[in-house]
């Protein structure tokens, strides 16, 4: 019976992180899909050694637990560098351009090139989304810009954040990885390319 029990509850949790895999729920409650796939990853691995089960001996956590060392050594090294540049900025370095564009001014943190951009998250808006930018500013400047348009959830969560400066305490903490390479960074090291667009 443990294995009809297992492969049930193990379909049960494929199901769960399908469902909140869907479009209209993922962008409109990104956190409850994220929480859900983390909770049903830690759940699907439990129940997957436990399913693998011969005769009441637990075998199939070697073939796991290989993977899951990797994974989680994965984990561990971006939640570090993740929080390696997180900066607190004045609620003044963002910018209203019109309704719907904010400029969001930060001193420069890193050497970056022309075209690339980084992944930004502000706790403020979500705990857990990264979205990325493109550097406005040219890398022989002193700051980073970002123009951020409202388009879903998360940008005009950010732009409403900014447009009344009134409700801020102190110091917003904004966090940036990167930078990350643009298409084009690499284009003169080669004698023949292909554009399509």
């Amino acid at each position: 019976y443990w294995p009809f029990f297992t492969g049930v509850a193990l379909t049960a949790v494929v199901l769960a992180m399908r469902v909140a895999l869907i479009a209209p729920i993922r962008k409109k409650v990104f956190e409850l899909f994220y929480y859900t796939h983390l909770t049903c990853f830690v759940l699907y691995y439990v129940l997957l050694v436990l399913h693998g089960a011969h005769h009441g001996v637990l075998s199939s956590w070697k073939y796991v637990l290989g993977p899951l060392v990797i994974y989680c050594i994965d984990r561990i090294s971006r939640l570090l560098r993740n929080n390696m540049h997180g900066i607190e900025i004045s609620p003044n370095s963002a910018i209203t351009c019109g309704n719907k564009i904010v400029c969001l001014r930060i001193p420069r943190i890193f050497n970056y090139m022309a075209g690339q951009y980084c992944d930004i998250k502000v706790p403020l808006v979500s705990n857990v989304q990264w979205h990325p930018f493109t550097i406005a500013s040219s890398p022989h400047e002193n700051e980073m810009m970002f123009y951020i348009k409202a388009t879903g959830n998360w940008t005009s969560k950010f732009c409403e954040l900014f447009k009344d400066k009134t409700v801020f305490d102190g110091d917003i903490k904004v966090h940036i990885r990167g930078p990350f390479g643009s298409p084009a960074q690499h284009v003169d090291q080669y004698e023949h390319i292909v554009l399509i667009s």
